[in-house]
């Protein structure tokens, strides 16, 4: 066996801060070109305000910024100098639209690697940050326990809460203070936010689809919905009908939404009907399966019960409860696809206790040298961040003899 300290990767205990444009698309969609001006002073502003408090910025992700601090109090007397210094940039350039940051901030062990912080710290400070309201910041247990007496601002007790992904709640706190907007409990809604994860279902076909492409589009939704209910600790959103379904989608950083999107489309294609179907996960943005099978006009029923069969499969995979499996955890199996560009590899693996069922998966990579020592076809064993589903570790396994 591999000496586990193979996987080891340095950690360190950190303040993280994760902070947003709130509205961005809204403002971009108004004044492509105001809106883009606006946000980078506003961004200017807030990259000052973590290097004056001893900050270091980790990446920007588009009009998001991740930062780490070695100081819990730094951290948010960097947030709320930023979100100060933006108010006053708000109020003295009349002529560009106003911009608004979400903050929130975590304390936590973090995995360091390439210049870049990963973990559940990480994780709970961009939840965090969802939750505050425009111009707020929300802050976890562990960052008010050491700044409740030493920040001039007031505290607001938000209770226990639960976060997306998260296997247990989180208690948090909001800032209010000068130019600070306060984030109130009425504002988040229920403190139980159920952490079974949820999928909704969406069917799409064309507009001028034929009486018999409806047919089966509606039968199939009807089995594959059917087949979801009976998955155990999984919740399934059926709201719509079938050919409105394709337009709903949920905000990824809405509390309460759909984490897990199955989509089927169906499609006229040489005299038979083709359907796709995708399951992805809408918060970290991995397609976990896809499948593609094409039908007769007068012998689908067998078609729809395989592939709703196969759909239910993938889920139950997925219907993990928060909290039953460690944090990383290994596995073996066959590599059937290798993504390097997409950073993504399937595998035919074997059931991992406590995680998921034997299946063939679509998995992100942390990196791209994890893929260089391995091709198509080799049986490897791999080590998973339970968490975030990323594979951090992956080798080829010796050849039997």
């Amino acid at each position: 066996m591999p000496d586990k300290t193979h996987y080891d990767l340095p950690r360190r205990l950190l303040a993280i801060l994760h902070a947003d444009v709130a509205g961005y698309s809204t403002l971009i969609e108004r004044d492509e070109r105001l809106g883009h001006v606006a946000t980078s002073r506003a961004i200017e502003r807030l990259e000052g305000a973590i290097l004056d408090h001893g900050g270091r910025v980790v990446h920007f992700a588009g009009d998001a910024v991740l930062a780490t601090f070695l100081s819990a109090q730094d951290s948010l007397t960097s947030a709320i100098d930023a979100q100060q210094q933006v108010a006053q940039l708000n109020r003295d350039e009349k002529d560009l639209p106003s911009v608004s940051f979400r903050i929130g901030i975590s304390l936590g062990d973090v995995i360091l690697d390439r210049n870049d912080v990963f973990g559940e710290a990480v994780n709970i400070a961009a939840r965090l940050q969802s939750l505050a309201v425009p111009g707020g910041i929300c802050i976890t247990e562990g960052i008010h326990d050491q700044v409740a007496d030493k920040c001039p601002v007031e505290f607001i007790d938000l209770g226990d809460r639960w976060l997306r992904n998260m296997g247990r709640p989180a208690h948090i706190y909001g800032v209010s203070g000068k130019d600070v907007s306060p984030t109130l409990p009425t504002q988040l809604g229920s403190k139980t936010t159920e952490a079974k994860p949820s999928i909704v279902v969406t069917v799409s076909r064309h507009e001028q689809a034929d009486i018999l492409l409806k047919e089966i589009s509606e039968n199939l939704f009807g089995d594959v919905l059917a087949r979801l209910s009976e998955v155990p600790d999984m919740m399934v959103l059926n709201a719509q009908e079938p050919e409105r379904l394709e337009s709903q989608h949920t905000e990824r950083d809405q509390i309460g939404g759909p984490r897990y999107v199955l989509h089927i489309r169906l499609r006229e294609h040489r005299g038979r009907v083709r359907i796709s179907a995708r399951v992805s996960d809408q918060y970290s943005g991995t397609q976990y399966w896809a499948g593609l099978t094409d039908c007769g006009t007068t012998n689908h029923e067998q078609t729809i019960d395989e592939l709703s069969i196969t759909i239910a499969d993938v889920v139950a995979g997925l219907a993990i409860k928060p909290g039953h499996a460690p944090r990383f955890v290994r596995s073996v199996g066959k590599i059937m696809w290798i993504g390097m560009n997409q950073l993504r590899v399937r595998i035919d693996h074997e059931a991992i206790p406590g995680f998921m069922e034997a299946m063939t998966m679509v998995y992100p990579v942390h990196s791209s040298p994890l893929l260089t020592e391995v091709e198509v076809g080799d049986q490897v064993s791999f080590t998973i961040n339970t968490e975030d589903r990323l594979i951090v570790a992956i080798k080829k396994l010796p050849e039997e003899n």
